[in-house]
C-alpha cells in the first residue's frame, strides 16, 4: 500500500520521534511505502530529503518570518506552495496514493490536501486542534476579522475528505458543533506512541520516607498549557508538605516563570531546559507522579498528548483541564488519576497533597495507566484501525 503523510512535523530518524513520525514508523513495518510532505513549523533550516527502502521525507521550511498577524496569515496561505512542483508531477504522472492522510490544522497543507482528490484513492484527515478558535483562545496572534474566513476555508478542507478522526468523544461532538454535520464519515482515533513500557534504574521501587515525592510537567511552556497554575499549585502544596518538587522539561515563552520559580525556590522547583526524548522518559521513570494542565476559558476540548508518556512511564496522572474536556473523566474513570478544572488553584494543590501523601494510591493508579496505554493507544493498534477503512474502499 502506497502512503502520503502531510503534516508541520515530521522528524527525520536520527532525530526525537513525535506523532507523526511513530505512526510512518508502523506503517513501515507492517509493508507500506510511505512517501511524506512536511512544511517544518517548529524547525528551522529542515529544507532535507530522506530516503531509505520504503520512505520518502521530504521537508521544507515556512515561508517568511517575523510573529504579526499578517506574517502569520502568509505563512499558512503560502507555505503549502512549495509542494506544487510535487502535486502537479504526481497528476501528470497519474500517480495513485491508497490513502493520503493528514493532520489538523488542514490550512497548513491546504494545497497538497486539495490536489490529493486527483492522486489518491482515500483521504483522511486526524483532527487534533479546533482551527482557528483554539489558537485564537490561547493567544492573540489570529485576527478577529480573519476568523470567519479561516474557519469556513478550514471546513471546506475537512468536507473534502473522506473521513475525519478526532480524539475523543468530546472532541468529535465539538466538532460537529462547530464545523457542522457531514454525509462524510466522522469517528474517534485516539492519540498513540509506540512507548508503552518504559522503565529505568533509578525508579524507585519502595517507599522512602525521607525522600522528595517527585512531579514532573513537560512539553511546551507556552500559552495554553497552565503553566503558572501549575506553578502557583506547586507552591502551595509545598507549605503544607515540604517534600514535593517538580521538574519542568521543555521550552517556550513562559520559561522564563519557571526559571524565577526555580531561582526563588530552589529546593522544590527544578527547570531543565529542553532536552532529548530519552533523557525526557529517563526524568519520568525517575519520577512519581506525571501533570498536565492547560487553559481555563478555552471553549474546545483538548487531550493532551505528554499523558501517554507519563502511562508509559507507569506514572498517576494529574489533570487540570478545560471544562469541555473529557480527558480528566477518561482518566477519573478509569482509574489512571485525578482531576480539576484549569485555572483552579486550590483544588489543583489539594490534588497534588493527595498523591503525594498515598504512595500505595500512586502505584495502583500508575499500573492502570500502563494497562490503558496499551490497551487504547498502542500505535500499532492506531494503524490497523486507520487502516481498516482504506481496505474496505480498494
Amino acid at each position: 500500500m502506497n502512503i502520503l503523510i502531510l503534516a508541520t512535523k515530521y522528524p527525520l530518524p536520527e532525530e526525537s520521534q513525535w506523532l507523526t513520525s511513530e505512526l510512518g514508523e508502523e506503517l513501515l513495518k507492517i509493508g507500506c511505502n510511505v512517501t511524506v510532505l512536511c512544511i517544518e513549523w517548529g524547525s528551522v533550516n529542515t529544507n532535507n530529503h530522506y530516503h531509505r527502502d520504503g520512505l520518502s521525507i521530504y521537508r521544507k521550511n515556512v515561508f517568511g518570518s517575523g510573529s504579526g498577524a499578517l506574517s502569520l496569515l502568509f505563512r499558512w496561505f503560502f507555505s503549502s506552495l512549495k509542494f506544487a512542483p510535487f502535486c502537479l508531477h504526481a497528476v501528470a504522472a497519474r500517480k495513485k496514493y491508497d490513502l493520503v492522510l493528514s493532520f489538523s490544522p488542514c490550512l497548513a497543507m491546504w494545497f497538497p490536501i486539495l490536489c490529493a482528490k486527483f492522486f489518491s484513492c482515500y483521504r483522511h484527515i486526524i483532527y487534533w486542534d479546533f482551527f482557528p478558535i483554539h489558537n485564537a483562545q490561547i493567544s492573540n496572534k489570529v485576527p478577529r476579522f480573519g476568523l470567519p474566513v479561516l474557519k469556513l476555508f478550514e471546513r471546506f478542507l475537512l468536507n473534502s475528505v473522506d473521513r475525519v478522526s478526532c480524539m475523543s468523544p468530546a472532541n468529535l461532538k465539538y466538532f460537529d458543533g462547530y464545523f457542522g454535520r457531514s454525509s462524510k464519515e466522522r469517528d474517534i482515533i485516539p492519540i498513540w506512541t509506540s512507548y508503552l513500557d518504559y522503565s529505568h534504574a533509578g525508579k524507585k521501587s519502595v517507599k522512602k520516607s525521607d525522600s522528595f515525592v517527585t512531579l514532573v510537567f513537560g512539553g511546551q511552556l507556552v500559552h495554553g498549557r497552565g503553566v503558572n497554575t501549575l506553578l502557583e499549585a506547586v507552591r502551595d502544596a509545598t507549605l503544607k508538605n515540604n517534600k514535593i518538587r517538580l521538574i519542568v522539561c521543555g521550552s517556550g515563552c513562559l520559561a522564563k516563570d519557571v526559571l524565577d520559580f526555580s531561582q526563588r525556590y530552589p529546593n522544590h522547583f527544578h527547570y531543565l531546559g529542553q532536552i532529548s526524548r530519552d533523557d525526557y522518559l529517563s526524568v519520568l521513570s525517575s519520577a512519581d507522579i506525571g501533570v498536565v494542565a492547560t487553559l481555563e476559558g478555552v471553549s474546545c476540548p483538548t487531550y493532551p498528548s505528554k499523558s501517554l508518556d507519563y502511562m508509559a512511564c507507569s506514572l498517576p496522572i494529574i489533570a487540570s483541564v478545560e471544562a469541555s474536556s473529557d480527558f480528566g473523566s477518561i482518566i477519573e474513570e478509569n482509574g489512571l488519576g485525578i482531576s480539576c478544572l484549569a485555572g483552579d488553584v486550590k483544588s489543583l494543590a489539594d490534588n497534588i497533597l493527595k498523591l503525594a501523601g498515598d504512595y500505595d494510591l500512586r502505584c495502583k493508579l500508575g499500573r492502570r495507566a500502563n494497562t490503558f496505554l496499551k490497551e487504547k493507544h498502542s500505535v500499532s493498534k492506531i494503524a490497523q484501525q486507520i487502516l481498516e477503512k482504506v481496505n474496505v474502499q480498494k
